[in-house]
């Protein structure tokens, strides 16, 4: 069977997902040897930025040297995978939009002047073509796993679209809301985790992001009533979704 080259790039985001790749590659050794690792600084210090079969991109562009970064990376991939919520929605960084990114900076760097960032968060996809986003904060390593094989084998991962609150239901997971009252954004937010908060008895903060194949605005309102009842403050519900779905809160104009 011919091996596949990869290259994995990282832009704005903790590595946390490049972490799962790497214990999904460990995890499933089989896969090194359907792979041509060609970049992938995380893993190997000899690196070439050549022609791949697929690009696997995780983070989130906060300048305009990423913009540059994902057009070379997309010339020259066949397919190109953005991996986890930051690359596919635009993650945690997007809590600073709305503010001056400046005055963020000050807080956090003792040399902000050398932080160059521009005040919007953009996901990958806003930028370039996609062609398969698998989302997560982290994303699932053996999803990740399938998915390779899936691609060297031949053929495309079959796209499940449901809410987190059939994860609960395939689980047999008590339902936090009825049974105690927790806010949780299981209705609104898309499945893949396995329910791991509902599991612990807390509500899903949905970090696989917003659904947006079936939601529309109103739906979102309505949402954000609902939670308000059980002591979520707007506030809290809308860091909540800028958090880890802000390319949709942009598409959606909530």
């Amino acid at each position: 069977m011919k091996r596949i080259s990869v290259g994995v790039f990282k832009l704005t985001s903790c590595s946390g997902c490049i972490n799962e790749l790497i214990y999904a590659l460990v995890k499933h050794p089989e896969l090194l040897k359907l792979i041509d690792v060609k970049y992938f600084t995380e893993l190997q210090d000899v690196n070439a930025l050549t022609e791949l079969n697929v690009a696997i991109v995780e983070g989130s562009c906060v300048r305009e040297e990423h913009e540059g970064i994902l057009k070379k990376i997309r010339g020259l991939s066949e397919v190109l995978i953005s991996m986890g919520t930051c690359a596919t929605l635009g993650g945690v960084q997007s809590l600073r939009v709305g503010v001056d990114v400046s005055e963020v900076k000050k807080y956090v760097y003792l040399n902000p002047e050398y932080v160059d960032a521009y005040n919007d968060v953009k996901a990958v996809g806003e930028l370039i073509q996609v062609d398969l986003s698998l989302r997560g904060c982290p994303v699932n390593g053996d999803a990740l796993a399938s998915i390779i094989k899936k691609i060297v084998i031949g053929g495309w991962p079959l796209e499940v679209y449901e809410s987190l609150c059939a994860d609960c239901k395939r689980a047999g997971i008590e339902c936090v809301v009825v049974a105690k009252g927790t806010p949780c954004l299981g209705p609104i937010v898309s499945a893949g985790c396995g329910a791991l908060c509902p599991s612990f008895g807390r509500g899903c903060y949905g970090c696989y992001g917003v659904k947006d194949k079936d939601l529309d605005p109103e739906k979102i309102f309505e949402m954000e009533k609902a939670l308000g009842r059980l002591g979520l403050s707007k506030d809290d519900f809308y860091s909540l979704l800028k958090g880890y779905s802000m390319s949709l809160v942009k598409s959606l104009k909530i």
